[in-house]
């Protein structure tokens, strides 16, 4: 079995932050969908922790579900790679859930 991949799908003037253990086949089930051409603007070695620090990463360019406004935080994420996450503090709600 694959490991999973974070990805981003861009599309227009937005993007879709997920994760997947096959991203191209994601991008077809977008692209089903997508009012404009999609494409896989990067994919990077993680899972749902990934994708979680992304989301909060991007958090003040999020529209719905998944998808984000266009930025230059995300245009640096494929230029440059990934930034250094900090770890999580004590009591997050996502290191309970990895606990559990």
């Amino acid at each position: 079995m694959k490991a999973p991949q974070v990805y981003v799908i861009r599309s227009g003037a937005f993007a879709k932050v997920g994760y997947s253990r096959d991203p191209e086949s994601r991008l077809r089930q977008i692209r089903i969908h997508a009012p404009e051409p999609a494409w896989l603007a990067a994919v990077f070695p993680g899972g749902r922790d990934l994708e979680f620090r992304l989301h909060h990463y991007l958090r003040e360019h999020h529209v719905h579900d998944e998808w984000f406004n266009w930025c230059d935080k995300l245009a640096a994420l494929i230029e440059r790679g990934l930034p250094e996450f900090p770890p999580y503090p004590p009591g997050s709600p996502f290191v309970a859930e990895r606990a559990a």
